[in-house]
């Protein structure tokens, strides 16, 4: 369904983010305009405990972006202050509380039975990420998890050939965990 104003043109753009980006959103929250370097298709991300990484947007992330950057000035109210997901009558930073009508709005869109909510598509990333046989250590990275463990937990599902691999490949990590 295409966007017909600023808004869900931002509001297409923080979801887009926080799947293909694993973004938390937090992190969304954060970002300023200067954060997103299109011409590298990449973003700086300002994660927990103070870390910096630096991430790749897909194709989808950037058609999101160049959609919604031309007429993300009309939401400013006041000086610019750079941020790039802005509130539609504050002009502010967009708050915490503004994702969860979008997605009520497009779970009744999609007809979806569970509830979303902003993390759920931060573990989706994860999981299609290992179903496609990225690198858990990759993975752990790509979504700023200071431990392996934490990374680990999305293993519970992915197909059984998976977890048998990363046992073999990860053998002293393994052993910490048999729950997987």
């Amino acid at each position: 369904m295409p966007c017909r104003n600023v808004v869900e043109l931002r509001n297409r753009l923080q979801v887009e983010l926080l799947y293909s980006c694993g973004m938390r959103l937090s992190e969304t929250l954060k970002l300023k305009v200067c954060d997103v370097d299109l011409s590298q298709r990449s973003v700086r991300i300002n994660g927990k405990r103070g870390e910096v990484r630096m991430l790749p947007l897909l194709s989808s992330a950037v058609q999101a972006l160049n959609s919604y950057l031309p007429l993300r000035r009309l939401l400013l109210r006041g000086k610019d202050e750079d941020w790039l997901l802005l509130g539609k009558t504050t002009g502010r930073p967009l708050s915490e509380m503004a994702i969860y009508p979008v997605l009520r709005k497009l779970r009744k869109r999609l007809q979806l039975k569970r509830h979303l909510h902003p993390h759920l598509f931060r573990h989706s990333i994860a999981v299609h990420l290992l179903q496609r046989g990225a690198d858990v250590r990759h993975v752990q990275e790509f979504l700023g998890h200071a431990s392996i463990d934490t990374t680990k937990i999305y293993l519970r599902m992915v197909p059984g050939w998976l977890k048998e691999d990363y046992d073999l490949a990860m053998p002293h990590i393994a052993v910490m965990d048999t729950t997987i």
